[in-house]
């Protein structure tokens, strides 16, 4: 199933961004692939915020590519004639995909031509070889100004020299999301929202041990108490 969604994360009034050293890193990766152009893949656990960072970082260059980005987000493993049609009403909303294999990659040239654009392939763990194969493709084309970031766990990155060749080796730029740390935590969580800013360095500890630092985790930790009147929120 294709997701229109450019990232599936729990918005909140007041939340505010978890300013790490990850998601630091992953803005310089995306400025630097998107200017090059090149390839990006960001991995790691589920919950630690690969794509809310990646999106961040495009909100950030809305001025040259973050506003032409085409996100692409599966829940389940596509077919080649699906993941092209949801390529197609990406970038050609609201017309047909031409059932010629030719006709569709001549569309695919001239919307890249155009407009310098940077694709994502978020939760890439469910897409075939074939699939990612042909982004690679698409990359190196010397015809399109393409940047591309694929989003996926640790154990599909690892395996990506293996599952797909030619994406690994145009790879310019591998970045691996980790959990908060707890020194990291009682930096970072009292800025998510203003339920935490007077929070107790062992209360911090204590609730990212329970949600195995992950942002999410902290997200319905945070949606939890904001929904349970008269509870003791620190």
């Amino acid at each position: 199933m294709f997701v229109e969604s450019e990232v599936d994360s729990v918005v909140m009034s007041g939340w505010g961004t978890a300013v790490t050293a990850g998601l630091l890193e992953v803005h310089e990766a995306v400025r630097e692939v998107a200017a090059m152009p090149a390839v990006a893949c960001v991995t790691g656990a589920p919950g630690v915020g690969k794509s809310t960072a990646v999106a961040d970082a495009l909100r950030a260059e809305r001025g040259e590519r973050g506003q032409d980005a085409v996100w692409l987000t599966f829940r389940s493993r596509p077919t080649m004639a699906m993941l092209r049609d949801a390529l197609w009403q990406r970038l050609w909303p609201g017309t047909l995909t031409p059932r010629s294999r030719t006709d569709f990659e001549h569309g695919v040239t001239r919307a890249f031509e155009r407009t310098r654009r940077t694709v994502v392939l978020d939760r890439a763990d469910v897409l075939p070889r074939e699939a990612l194969e042909y982004f690679a493709a698409l990359a190196e084309d010397p015809r399109v100004d393409v940047a591309l970031i694929a989003i996926g766990s640790p154990a599909w990155g690892a395996a990506l020299p293996q599952r797909a060749p030619n994406l690994h080796s145009f790879t310019y730029r591998r970045i691996r999301l980790e959990p908060l740390t707890d020194a990291e935590a009682r930096t970072v969580v009292p800025g998510l929202h203003p339920i935490w800013a007077d929070a107790t360095a062992h209360a911090i500890t204590d609730l990212n041990h329970d949600v195995a630092g992950a942002l999410r985790g902290w997200q319905r930790v945070t949606a939890h108490r904001l929904a349970t009147p008269g509870a003791d929120r620190t």
